[in-house]
């Protein structure tokens, strides 16, 4: 059987901000679905923000790289110069010194390749390198006026007699040619030092700008998801809510008449099958008229939500307890005899004469007229069963309040007042 266990104070808080909710909670999910929304743009754009930027960032890392490489090749060809030019002092030497043709192959070998690599120099140094191009048009200057006086216009010539001023000038232009190299090493050396640390660099902020993008994009698509999960519970929570008042009463939070009559078929179907009795107890409140004239509404409302949760203590969790509007109530309970109806009837009427609904008010000021009818299990009819309940809560009123009758007995010896 269907189970009634609606908290009271969830339906009272709903009645309350019923009002509100019902203004405000479309407000709230347009809220919650821009916030959804706008967490997803941000997180697209930033997505497309970050591709360009590494796209920029690879472009730096790569034309580093290529800067590097630039400098690491001139540095090699400084190096061949540097080679050439000692190859062409070695072979010069040779040649004065024993006037053997041979030894001048070298040198005119050195001199083409010392011209080339001068002329690849020059292209790969930038323009904006003052220094480097100085001496390289330093380097491109000696090395022509040393090709300019070489004695390889006269290769058949003897050997000339080579006084030492001749060799401490040549030592000397080597010496000169070899400290041009050498600053221009170190130059291309320090550019590499130089590119390799800015590149060094780049690829840090590279780094840390990638791990902030991923955590921006996360959290950007985590606030999207906790939005429209917001938004989705808080549609859930209204579908919930407008169902709650359609089938339920708002002081009380009992079933209307509505729940209970669709609760009631199921019951008596399930008590048609198995077989089991079905009986309904319709209840009406003694001297709740009293206290709401006399006391106001507030009172009024406060004595209803004390009997709903009165009845609601003497009856068993599978039972249904409805408010039929008013100061009518029902309870539909299966499998219960006659007899264990009656004594329900007798725990609900002692515990209203034990009991106040309002501090001011005396013990029993609020008493129960109760009438019990059983359901016929071969014509079982739900209004006919709820009809004569209420024919014999009337009975009830008749023979004086504050007791029960069963429709099938109304004269029954055990149908007399309990308190």
């Amino acid at each position: 059987m269907i189970k009634t266990t609606t908290p009271v104070a969830l339906l009272r808080t709903g009645k309350t901000a019923s009002g509100e909710a019902g203004a405000s909670w479309k407000k709230k999910h347009a809220r919650f679905e821009a916030f959804s929304f706008s967490a997803l743009v941000f997180s697209a754009l930033l997505a497309i923000a970050g591709c360009i930027t590494f796209g920029l960032q690879a472009n730096r890392i790569l034309d580093g790289h290529d800067e590097h490489r630039r400098a690491a090749e001139a540095s090699a060809t400084a190096l061949n110069i540097l080679s050439n030019i000692q190859n062409m002092k070695a072979g010069q030497q040779h040649f004065m010194l024993t006037g053997d043709v041979s030894f001048m192959g070298p040198f005119e070998q050195g001199g083409l390749e010392l011209r080339k690599n001068i002329a690849i120099l020059d292209r790969m140094v930038p323009q904006d390198d003052g220094a480097a191009k100085a001496l390289i048009a330093r380097l491109r200057m000696l090395t022509h006026s040393q090709l300019g006086g070489s004695p390889a216009a006269v290769p058949n010539a003897l050997p000339p007699a080579v006084s030492t001023q001749e060799l401490v000038e040549n030592s000397a232009h080597l010496r000169t040619l070899q400290h041009i190299i050498q600053d221009l090493n170190a130059g291309f050396r320090q550019r590499q030092l130089a590119q390799d640390k800015a590149t060094d660099q780049v690829v840090r902020e590279a780094k840390g700008l990638f791990a902030l993008w991923v955590l921006s994009i996360a959290a950007g698509f985590c606030l999207a998801f906790w939005y429209g999960a917001e938004g989705r519970r808080l549609l859930r929570r209204e579908a919930q809510r407008l169902a709650l008042d359609a089938s339920h009463d708002q002081l009380t939070g009992l079933p209307n008449r509505r729940f209970l009559t669709e609760w009631t078929r199921n019951a008596m179907a399930d008590s048609v099958r198995h077989r089991q009795p079905l009986a309904a107890l319709f209840i009406d409140l003694d001297g709740f008229s009293d206290i709401n004239n006399t006391l106001g509404h507030d009172a009024g409302d406060a004595a209803l939500v004390w009997a709903s949760e009165m009845i609601r203590s003497q009856i068993r969790g599978a039972d249904c307890l409805a408010r039929l509007g008013g100061d009518e109530f029902v309870i539909i309970a299966g499998g219960l005899a006659p007899a264990q109806l009656e004594g329900l009837a007798q725990r609900l009427l002692q515990a209203f004469a034990g009991g106040r609904p309002i501090a001011q008010l005396p013990l029993g000021a609020l008493g129960l007229s109760i009438g019990i009818a059983q359901l016929s299990l071969d014509d079982p009819d739900i209004e006919r069963l709820l009809a004569d309940a209420d024919q014999a809560m009337y009975e009830a009123k008749r023979a004086g309040k504050r007791c029960y009758r069963m429709a099938a007995d109304g004269h029954s010896p055990a149908a007399q007042k309990a308190a």
